[in-house]
């Protein structure tokens, strides 16, 4: 059963002042109860063991005994918040083998709020200490592979989460002894089932109750928001000539008379502009000059090819100076200072429409400086579009719809950056962040690392970690799936379903090679059930039921070279990346490659695992994101 997620739950704390002169309005709640079932199995051969009599560990067997002095044991990741309510918690063990027809059994959790491996130390399941109140099991002999329920557990399960130190991702064991020493009760372990690893792996099942408040809408509270605005289209930027010509389809704005840049914000008139910066990519500057920075004051109308256009709008009052460096390189984004007075005297005024028209003025004839246009980018348009951030305070109603964020990896793929493969998705796991993983499929049924790890994760984390699949081999004219024939890409595309097919993994989306794709690919998509299709050039459309999502928005890398020379960029550089993609698109894929963790000797490069894990933290720390799987998104939009 896929993990459900579980947000935390913010209380929300009103002060009531009883004085005639001061009513602070407050916000009536109602919760909600639901009840969720979670089930999660063994994930992995080191999660099941039994401690014998001489205190030696048993790690790897085929099965997990309990009784003449061995204690079995069974460890879980559990993704539950602190002092969840627990309900119908069961303990489900595969019938190996029995020394009598009933077997007295008692099961008790281990007092950890974040349970240790196994590992092979004398006694190390021996000396785990266990909760007094054990549950009393008679467990039977039946056919082989039968799974078995304990009672319940719930009470074990909840001393555990209601520790001040227990963590939504930490682990629990479950010690399982025999009442009487020559009663044996033998369960299949991880590595047991005679086809595949983990198939008949110990479960555990268990109800919780996630609780949410539904609030009214307070029409006079205040809420901070983000407005995070770009330009959208080619008549947005513009820059007048020093003769008064209109320049609108240049692929630059000039500052040297005025340069300008339209934002469709929507920030609501009245609000209160706690902060605000203009950000704008570098095309080429001389002897870094100063800006004036003001704002169109008024209803803002598009741009037009008039003579002196801009200079005869109306303009703020207010302006900022901004000095400019022209020693950038070429498409760096450059921030500018707070310019929120600026924007506080263009949405207090009467005739506010939501549009904000920015001014650039430069007054000094020896200095200049150039940023890029919507249509300036090398590879894209509007990929180094001028951006406009505010934070507001907005009085009413506030929609909390959070930005999605898509992280995607490529290139899983067998017999190469397998283990780097798994520690990638298993920190995903782990931070509770979720993860597209694109994986080919050639050669799967052989691996004995991440094909194991491919079946847990689409069996135990579903709703987390989506699979995806990245081609068939990768390899020859896959790159260049768009010129082959439709027969050739049917042929690539039911070639590697079927290999997926094969380990009962079915994959909705699809990554082709190098994003090569045409119709032809979309045609087979659509008849092979997929629903999403990612392209490093194109951006959200659907074409008969495959949605085709954009992939290269925000680059992990901040160089081009994929592999060991790939450096990280700072989690301030993707968000402003991501932040852009949102508000172009409502959507935002981070993408990234297995190789890009290599070290050049072509091992798991432990720090940059580190500095992954910190730009994870920082993204959960923001407010602005929500993480989805492409299947989640898909589910959000169709």
């Amino acid at each position: 059963m896929d993990r459900e997620k579980v947000s935390k739950i913010f209380a929300i704390s009103l002060l009531f002042v009883t004085n005639l002169l001061l009513l602070i309005p407050s916000i009536s709640a109602e919760e909600i109860t639901t009840i969720v079932s979670v089930e999660t199995q063994i994930a992995q051969g080191n999660d099941d063991a039994y401690g014998v009599e001489n205190g030696s560990t048993v790690l790897g067997d085929s099965i997990v005994q309990a009784g003449e002095g061995s204690r079995a044991a069974y460890r879980f990741q559990l993704q539950i918040p602190q002092n969840a309510s627990i309900k119908n918690a069961h303990l489900s063990l595969a019938y190996n083998w029995a020394s009598h027809s009933a077997v007295s059994l008692l099961v008790s959790a281990e007092n950890s709020d974040n349970s240790p491996a196994f590992n092979t130390n004398l006694n190390n399941i021996a000396n785990r200490k266990t909760f007094n109140n054990s549950i009393e099991w008679t467990a039977v002999k039946t056919e082989w592979g039968t799974y078995l329920q304990s009672p319940d557990l719930s009470s074990q399960l909840e001393n555990l989460i209601s520790k001040s130190t227990w963590k939504s991702g930490n682990y629990v064991t479950f010690i399982v002894e025999s009442k009487n020493h020559d009663q044996i009760w033998e369960a299949i372990s991880y590595e047991g089932s005679d086809w595949d690893p983990g198939t008949l792996a110990a479960k555990l099942s268990f109800d919780t109750e996630i609780v949410t408040q539904q609030e009214e809408p307070c029409t006079s509270c205040t809420e901070e928001k983000l407005f995070t605005s770009v330009v959208t289209n080619a008549n947005d930027d513009a820059y007048e000539t020093e003769t008064g010509e209109m320049q609108i389809s240049s692929e630059i704005v000039d500052s040297q008379k005025l340069g300008a840049f339209m934002f469709h914000t929507n920030i609501p008139q009245g609000s209160v502009i706690n902060n605000a910066h203009l950000s704008i990519a570098y095309n080429w500057g001389l002897d870094n000059p100063q800006v004036n920075i003001f704002g169109e004051l008024g209803k803002s109308a598009n741009f037009a090819s008039t003579k002196n256009d801009l200079s005869k709008r109306n303009k703020t009052l207010n302006s900022v100076a901004w000095t400019l460096s022209s020693t950038l390189d070429w498409g760096t984004y450059t921030k500018s200072p707070d310019i929120s007075s600026v924007l506080q005297e263009q949405v207090n005024n009467k005739n506010w429409n939501g549009t904000a028209v920015i001014f650039l003025e430069n007054k000094n004839d020896e200095k200049f400086w150039e940023a890029v246009s919507y249509e300036g980018s090398d590879w894209s348009e509007g990929a180094l579009a001028a951006m406009l951030d505010v934070n507001a305070s907005v009085k009413g109603e506030v929609s909390k719809e959070k930005g999605k964020v898509m992280f995607v990896v490529d290139d899983l793929q067998y017999d190469w950056i397998e283990e780097e493969s798994v520690a990638i998705t298993q920190l995903h796991i782990t931070e509770n962040v979720d993860l597209l993983v694109n994986v080919i499929p050639y050669g799967l049924s052989k691996s004995t690392l991440l094909t194991p790890q491919l079946l847990n994760w689409s069996k135990n984390y579903g709703s987390l970690i989506e699979i995806a699949m990245h081609g068939y081999t990768h390899t020859g004219d896959e790159y260049l799936m768009d010129s082959d024939s439709y027969t050739r890409q049917k042929q690539i595309i039911e070639s590697g379903l079927a290999e997926f097919t094969k380990l009962g993994i079915r994959p909705y989306s699809f990554t082709p090679p190098g994003g090569a794709q045409n119709t032809d690919t979309l045609k087979v998509l659509d008849e092979e059930g997929f629903h999403t299709i990612f392209d490093w050039w194109v951006g959200q459309k659907k074409i008969n039921s495959v949605y085709v999502l954009k992939q290269s928005e925000a680059l992990l890398c901040v160089n081009a070279d994929e592999g060991s020379k790939c450096k990280f960029k700072s989690s301030e550089q993707l968000m402003t990346e991501m932040d852009k993609a949102l508000a172009k698109d409502g959507y935002v894929a981070v993408t990234f490659h297995v190789q890009d963790f290599m070290t050049p000797t072509g091992s798991l490069n432990q720090t940059k695992m580190t500095q992954y894990k910190t730009i994870l933290e920082e993204f959960k720390k923001s407010s602005k994101y929500e993480f989805v799987t492409a299947e989640e998104y898909y589910q959000s939009i169709k």
